[in-house]
């Protein structure tokens, strides 16, 4: 999966380049990095993400993607706050918002809210992709407990979650068509770019979302 997770990062860094103050191309960069073991520079991503709260318009467009940030730095309560904002405006899905919830509460030591939340969150899961994205958090989230005082705790509910996972990927699986193909047709109908590079607002939007799939996948 090394492979996949590389040509996602490469993906992820032309978008950068092209539009870097980019908060959504940032948190996509993230990701890739810590598919790849890369801490720090995740890190570094979130942490700008972080940073551009105050900017004017990014809290009502990216709240979601703020608190993900601020869960990854260990601003947890930060994390859970911008999370309920999105969900009370309707931006986010219960479901969706409930897997990362549940990682925002068992970070704080909410041991029991965040074992709820997930299993809702889990149980909302509509297709195999959500699944196996949330696996891989979870298992991203069992290795940074390591250094918090309630880790045992959160070993457990990470190990219940996961068997709880695989029952319902048994149920979902084959339901969705295969997200990556979907785009790369996209993609492939977009015009032509003289250069070969993705500078039209359409194709960027594909690149990103086909970057996204890869490193997930991975």
């Amino acid at each position: 999966w090394t492979d996949r997770a590389m040509q996602a990062l490469d993906l992820t860094n032309e978008l950068v380049s092209l539009q870097p103050s980019s908060l959504e191309f940032r948190m996509e960069r993230a990701r890739c990095y810590q598919l790849l073991g890369r801490w720090e520079e995740a890190d570094a991503d979130h942490r700008w993400a972080w940073d551009q709260r105050d900017t004017p318009g990014v809290r009502s467009a990216y709240a979601a993607r703020l608190g993900w940030a601020a869960f990854q730095i260990g601003l947890f309560k930060d994390a859970a706050s911008l999370y309920r904002e999105a969900c009370d405006a309707g931006l986010f899905d219960q479901g969706d918002a409930d897997r990362d919830l549940g990682q925002f509460y068992l970070g704080a030591g909410e041991i029991q809210l965040g074992a709820a939340t997930l299993h809702h969150g889990v149980e909302a899961a509509g297709d195999v992709h959500q699944l196996t994205v949330l696996e891989f958090e979870l298992g991203e989230l069992h290795r940074r407990a390591r250094a918090w005082p309630h880790f045992q705790q959160v070993a457990s509910i990470v190990d219940l979650m996961r068997g709880q996972i695989a029952d319902r990927r048994a149920v979902v699986a084959g339901e969705k068509p295969n997200t990556f193909d979907e785009l790369s047709l996209a993609d492939e109908r977009l015009p032509s770019e003289v250069t070969g590079r993705p500078t039209t607002p359409a194709r960027l939007a594909v690149w990103a979302a086909l970057a996204r799939t890869v490193a997930d996948a991975a």
